[in-house]
This record gives C-alpha cells, structure tokens and sequence, in this order.
C-alpha cells in the first residue's frame, strides 16, 4: 500500500511541474500578438477576417440545406452558380 501511494505522489508531482512550467513558459495568444510586427499583425487580422466569413458562409449554406429537402451539394451548386453570377 505504501509503493501505490508514493507512486501516485511522483506522478502527481511530476504531472504539476509539468504543467505548472507549460503555464509559466507558454505565452497566451495575446502576448504573441503584441510581440508581432506591424505588417504581420496586419495579415493575422485580415486571414482571421477572412476565415470567419468562409466559416459563417459555409453555417449559412448548412443552415439553408436544413431547410429545404434538397442534398446539400445541390444548394452548394445554387450558391456557386449565384456568386459566379455576382
């Protein structure tokens, strides 16, 4: 009984230092933002811009093929016909 609860004492020590340094070294999204440089800080914006509207076009495209009874790679030729027409 007492090999299992120094085992469980080790792993749990070593598992919290490791994450205990992953936190600590690691920084968050916002401080690698601030470290960027102008112009790319400028092009993360504008893909992150870019990747909602592509996201939100494509809930868009599911939330319409939810609503009628057509495949949904039907309504995605609709769509593409009426931006190509565009």
């Amino acid at each position: 009984m007492a090999n299992e609860f120094k085992v469980l004492v080790y792993m749990t020590t070593i598992i919290g230092s490791g994450y205990a340094l992953m936190k600590y070294t690691v920084p968050d999204e916002e401080t690698i933002k601030k470290r960027l440089d102008p112009a790319l800080r400028k092009e993360y914006e504008a893909m992150k811009l870019a990747n909602r509207e592509k996201g939100q076009q494509f809930m868009d495209l599911m939330r319409e093929a939810a609503e009628t009874d057509k495949p949904a790679w039907e309504i995605a030729n609709e769509q593409l016909n009426r931006t190509n027409k565009k």
